[in-house]
């Protein structure tokens, strides 16, 4: 939610970008660039192990559902006959 600290830093960042030079807003833009990579970098590792993480116990929880479906429907199966 924005408040006034935020609007405010945004006006202050806004006259801040006008009034500096280029070069100083190319390396300021190549700064933020970077950590910005760095920052996807290490999110992409997280995002994988938690990705991965629920794979196996869903594959487990999956098989034990059929395979308990299986077996009650086999015995209705044997009941029935």
């Amino acid at each position: 939610m924005p408040n006034g600290h935020d609007m405010l830093d945004s006006a202050e960042f806004e006259t801040w970008l006008k009034s500096i030079d280029d070069r100083t807003l190319m390396e300021f833009t190549a700064r933020q660039s970077y950590q910005t990579c760095q920052r996807c970098a290490v999110n992409e590792t997280r995002l994988r192990k938690l990705e991965k993480r629920g794979t196996k116990s869903y594959g487990l929880a999956g098989a034990g559902g059929a395979f308990f479906t299986g077996v009650v429907l086999t015995l209705i199966d044997i009941f029935r006959k």
